[in-house]
């Protein structure tokens, strides 16, 4: 990924991914509130394919989330030992990945990781959103910029 196209992705996904992080704060230690939560705020983060929340210790904490549903059977899974995530886990910042290859769709990904910090300013984890590489505009115009991702339903969910 380029500097000057990394730098848009950026200025897109941190903003939304920062607000969503402050209203999952509150429902950190509620998994099902937390997931619906994801679910309704899914549309805030443009061209999104995935999206769920990882404690500090890289257990995935929600479901998976995409548009059209909430898989369930991803909750607990250990990603601490990911590379992506190895990098993120002493970051306090908004992160965007390198970019890697996808080990559900086999198909070229990075993740937006915006850290979650409560009230008190205690950090609780992150909230990750995947996106399919090669569905990002190579650059943004006012037409594409209102553009998301529509994957299909509940295949290839695998953070």
């Amino acid at each position: 990924m380029f500097g000057k196209q990394r730098a848009t992705f950026i200025a897109l996904f941190e903003p939304s991914m920062l607000n969503l992080s402050k209203m999952c704060a509150v429902y950190w230690s509620k998994p099902e509130h937390l997931d619906k939560m994801l679910k309704t705020r899914f549309v805030s983060i443009p061209y999104c394919h995935l999206i769920y929340a990882v404690n500090k210790y890289g257990k995935q904490i929600s479901s998976n989330i995409n548009a059209y549903c909430i898989e369930h059977s991803y909750y607990n899974q250990d990603l601490s030992t990911r590379p992506y995530s190895i990098s993120f886990s002493k970051k306090r910042q908004f992160l965007l990945s390198t970019v890697y290859i996808n080990q559900n769709t086999g198909r070229p990904c990075i993740s937006a990781v915006q850290p979650v910090i409560d009230n008190s300013q205690q950090f609780l984890g992150f909230i990750m959103a995947d996106f399919d590489y090669q569905q990002l505009p190579l650059s943004l115009t006012p037409s594409n910029l209102q553009q998301t991702y529509q994957p299909s339903p509940c295949y290839g969910m695998s953070s």
